[in-house]
């Protein structure tokens, strides 16, 4: 086998109810191991963008295997999922022959298949998790991947929710949070108060449904170093109660609300979650084995993707 190099893209999610309780009383790392392959087969392939999901299955000795594999003591679910778009016709060619017909044309049915591993680890609590997902050049798996546990979660629990974002190694994030100019600090309720749900007529329980929102900024240029030293030491002590006033928890804001600041560093914005510090984009660099498909050795991403995650230590 050759060797090629490839990415792992990392993020993580948090797994609650949608009232913003995170008691959900589900065990999600058996709930996706013995539940999700299944989702995944019996989905429909999406007719408008011409798209198809599976989980990645080879015939060993004349028998179906599936690359799912579950490490039970460590918490990881790993294997592999491919993305097929199809609905266009597909001409294979010689290149050395440039006058020749193609060797073979595919009907609009037939699509070719992009297979990417994917790495699942669930904490104990089964609130939150973190993914490693490959990256292979310019094409990946993650807004796939996402769409599909979103999907999995909304139809089989509708009452929870799974939100996403992307990580970022701590060494990242403090470079842009000492030396990335602050733009403004956003503060997002996981609902609304009951009394404004009232006035504007929703349904009953459907105030969860609703957020407020409310972003402090400068009318110009950006926040001033005094400002910014308090902000730096209130993701330093993870101390969100500093920002809630009597007035603002009266609105809904509280502990489960999400606070965010944007940060610009070298020309570019980032949006730094403040309860979960690491969701700024952390890609990294890998070599493995590819098989005769050009796809990665599944034991050996398996093993180096495992490897890397007790390297990052996220938890």
């Amino acid at each position: 086998m050759s060797e090629e190099n490839r990415k792992l893209e990392a993020i993580t999610f948090s797994f609650k109810k949608k009232d913003g309780k995170s008691e959900t009383g589900i065990n999600l790392f058996e709930e996706l191991f013995s539940k999700l392959p299944n989702f995944i087969d019996l989905m429909p392939n999406d007719e408008s963008s011409k798209k198809s999901v599976k989980i990645e299955k080879k015939k060993i000795k004349g028998k179906i295997t599936s690359s799912l594999k579950i490490h039970k003591s460590s918490r990881f679910i790993t294997g592999k999922i491919s993305s097929t778009n199809y609905g266009k016709i597909i001409k294979i060619i010689n290149p050395n022959d440039k006058d020749a017909d193609p060797v073979y044309q595919s009907k609009p049915e037939h699509g070719v298949e992009k297979v990417f591993f994917f790495f699942i680890y669930i904490a104990e609590d089964n609130h939150k998790g973190f993914i490693l997902l490959e990256r292979n050049g310019v094409y990946g798996i993650k807004s796939v991947f996402c769409s599909v546990l979103k999907s999995f979660v909304g139809d089989s629990y509708p009452e929870n929710r799974i939100v996403f974002n992307d990580f970022i190694d701590k060494e990242i994030l403090r470079r842009y949070m000492t030396k990335g100019a602050t733009k403004s600090v956003t503060l997002k309720t996981d609902k609304i108060p009951k009394e404004i749900s009232d006035k504007l007529h929703f349904l009953e329980e459907e105030f969860k449904d609703y957020t407020i929102t409310l972003t402090i900024k400068k009318k110009r240029g950006n926040f001033g170093s005094s400002t910014k030293k308090v902000l730096d030491k209130l993701y330093s002590e993870k101390d969100r109660s500093y920002l809630l006033t009597e007035n603002l928890k009266v609105l809904g804001f509280g502990e489960n609300s999400e606070i965010t600041t944007k940060v610009k560093l070298d020309g570019k914005e980032k949006n730094i979650n403040f309860k979960d510090s690491f969701n700024l984009k952390s890609i990294y660099d890998i070599i493995v084995k590819q098989d005769i498909y050009g796809e990665s050795d599944l034991e050996e991403i398996t093993q180096t993707t495992i490897n890397l995650f007790k390297e990052i230590n996220p938890y």
